[in-house]
């Protein structure tokens, strides 16, 4: 069984989490895997040129990328259908809910994947398109899966219909990282938080996880956000 996979970042060298993740099964395929992402051959190595359909990106100076890959993916739509027939039976997996914009141009068993809760309600036009779009899901997705436990990205009314079609996969354990006692468990210790403190983070836990002398700090140096919007805690 092959599996295509549809997202608009080149994942090689890419620290997202959604990249890591499917960096990973991309690996894992091998020759049964391919991606269709953005058009981007420099810097990629020559195996990994074989496993890609790259789509371009005409409204990218205009419009948030989604949309301008959504566009790319319409007008690469014969290379994509090939690409389809040549790997069948396959699995088309698809990282975002507003991917079922075009996702009904190809036939194949369709998965859709949640890697998060979704655009806070505060983000208007972010948030109804990912509602909307989530709404549309009973129509187009043989599957969903979401990366995690917490399903409130997705409306009430998708779960009830799409409750025996509904995944939960766990993250993997990254392999950089490994569990280890402090050095000095009695002096002052400082957290460094490489990430969104999205809700699905469970950021009040990492405040409780730790002693709170006044010493203790925990800092956000999350790359994706503006420099006034970087977070530093200090615990009470």
């Amino acid at each position: 069984m092959s599996v295509i996979f549809f997202h608009q970042n080149e994942v090689i060298g890419a620290q997202g989490g959604i990249e890591r993740y499917l960096a990973t099964l991309l690996k894992q395929a091998g020759k049964s895997g391919l991606l269709v992402t953005e058009a981007c051959s420099s810097g990629l190595p020559l195996v990994a040129l074989h496993s890609r359909i790259g789509v371009p990106l005409p409204l990218l100076k205009l419009a948030p990328k989604w949309i301008s890959y959504v566009v790319g993916v319409t007008l690469s739509l014969r290379r994509i259908r090939r690409a389809i027939e040549w790997m069948s039976p396959c699995t088309l997996e698809f990282s975002r809910p507003e991917y079922v914009l075009f996702s009904w141009m190809f036939k194949g068993t369709k998965v859709f994947t949640l890697h998060g809760t979704g655009p806070p309600r505060a983000e208007r036009f972010p948030y109804c398109v990912h509602y909307v779009s989530c709404l549309l899901l009973p129509y187009a997705a043989d599957v969903i899966q979401i990366v995690g436990r917490d399903s409130s990205g997705l409306p009430q009314l998708t779960a009830a219909s799409m409750a025996r079609h509904l995944r939960h996969v766990d993250a993997w354990y990254d392999e950089v990282f490994r569990v280890a006692p402090f050095r000095d468990p009695r002096g002052p210790k400082r957290v460094f938080f490489a990430g969104r403190l999205a809700p699905m983070k469970n950021p009040s836990s990492c405040l409780r996880s730790l002693k709170r002398p006044s010493s203790d700090s925990i800092v956000d140096l999350n790359s994706d956000i503006s420099e006034q919007m970087r977070i530093r805690f200090r615990f009470d």
